[in-house]
């Protein structure tokens, strides 16, 4: 098992389990960044008390992930540009159940979108992939994510 805590310095960034079967955990990290922020690729990984700040998919992998107590600060995106937070990639062959699950997160606007909410989309997830799994439990979610929620999948 990998064990790494960071602090809130700007540009901390999780090393990526070598192979299947491996563990990662973050604790009192900060992510910045825009499009796929935190890369959570292969194995198990586990995040506590960290705050992640991005655009689009920017909780994006393909791995078993559990985040928890945790914040999430959504940036203005490029313009034409929607925000997603999460896009899990799972497809049917894979040997791996995969998910990402946020538990007991603040999902907000950062200072540089609370102007623009009205004119900038902001979904939760969306599926990367035909069998794709995002959780929310127990999280509070601001008021700016679009109402439908979840973006719909296309292959295009």
């Amino acid at each position: 098992m990998r064990y790494f805590k960071g602090t809130t310095d700007y540009g901390v960034v999780y090393p990526k389990p070598n192979d299947e079967g491996k563990k990662l955990i973050g604790y009192h990290v900060s992510n910045w960044g825009y499009q796929d922020t935190l890369y959570v690729d292969q194995g198990y990984q586990f995040y506590r008390n960290c705050k992640t700040y991005g655009t689009i998919d920017f909780i994006y992998g393909h791995s078993t992930t559990l985040i928890q107590n945790s914040t999430i600060l959504v940036r203005k995106p490029a313009l034409g540009q929607s925000n997603v937070v999460v896009a899990d990639v799972t497809n049917i062959n894979t040997n791996l159940s995969t998910d990402i699950v946020l538990q007991n997160y603040s999902i907000s606007p950062n200072v540089e979108l609370t102007p623009f909410p009205p004119t900038v989309k902001t979904y939760l997830a969306r599926p990367w992939q035909a069998f794709s799994t995002a959780v929310f439990l127990n999280n509070y979610i601001d008021d700016f994510i679009h109402q439908d929620g979840y973006m719909i999948w296309t292959k295009d």
